[in-house]
């Protein structure tokens, strides 16, 4: 039977750890050729070595997607690789930046957090959209967080920037569509990734895994030409908001 993922190449961001790895490892699986981008190069180094162990194929990229020439660079690379990208997951993400009362927060933290939640989703996109355009076809995965629809009291900046990719990504849905080119946001609840491991562990077993939305992702991949899941939203059942 023809597998239809193979020889597709894929660029996920924040790929060294928790959701972007997991996805990175459910997309080997299924024969994608992949770009691990992050700013940890050993994290990434260690699972190109898994991908590359299990028979898969993964080139390594450092990339800060905080900064447009490194995004440009990213994309770059891909193309020499692979000559083509099929799939950009833009799943790099900063932590609750700015939690707390406003007045209290750290500015700096707070900037941080916007170049890398939300200027990182649009750099990432305009480096990658040519090729695409080009070729006529393409999935851009958004992953924002349910904090994106419904606004988080305690972190409002960290919840702006997840509003943000909701708009962008609607916005950008309209704009590529004729090009054959699919958006799909996906808002994650509660899960169990690195940026929550200061929650106590009692707790976080009853979050998702990073395994339960890399699942979701795939899911929106796998459809067919011509069919696009716009939204996925995705929550431990307990989860109320």
């Amino acid at each position: 039977m023809m597998n239809e993922w193979q020889g597709k190449a894929a660029i996920i961001t924040g790929a060294s750890r928790g959701i972007g790895r997991a996805i990175s490892l459910a997309l080997s699986k299924k024969g994608v050729n992949l770009v691990l981008a992050a700013r940890n190069e050993k994290d990434l180094v260690t699972l190109q070595d898994e991908i590359i162990e299990k028979g898969g194929e993964a080139l390594v990229v450092k990339t800060d997607v905080g900064m447009i020439e490194d995004c440009k660079y990213l994309v770059q690379q891909s193309l020499n690789a692979y000559s083509k990208i099929d799939i950009l997951i833009n799943n790099a993400g900063r932590g609750l930046g700015g939690g707390g009362p406003i007045e209290a927060s750290d500015p700096e933290e707070v900037t941080k957090m916007v170049q890398i939640n939300l200027l990182g989703t649009y750099y990432c996109t305009f480096a990658v959209l040519p090729s695409m355009k080009a070729q006529s076809s393409g999935h851009i995965v958004n992953v924002s967080s349910v904090v994106g629809i419904k606004y988080f009291p305690q972190s409002p900046m960290y919840s702006a920037t997840k509003f943000a990719v909701r708009a962008f990504s609607e916005g950008l849905r309209n704009q590529v569509q004729k090009w054959n080119i699919r958006v799909t946001t996906v808002y994650p609840g509660q899960t169990d990734t690195p940026m929550l491991e200061r929650v106590p562990l009692a707790e976080r077993n009853k979050f998702l895994r990073p395994e339960h939305i890399a699942r979701a992702i795939i899911h929106a991949l796998e459809y067919p030409d011509g069919v696009s899941i716009n939204e996925i939203v995705i929550r431990p059942t307990w989860q109320e908001e």
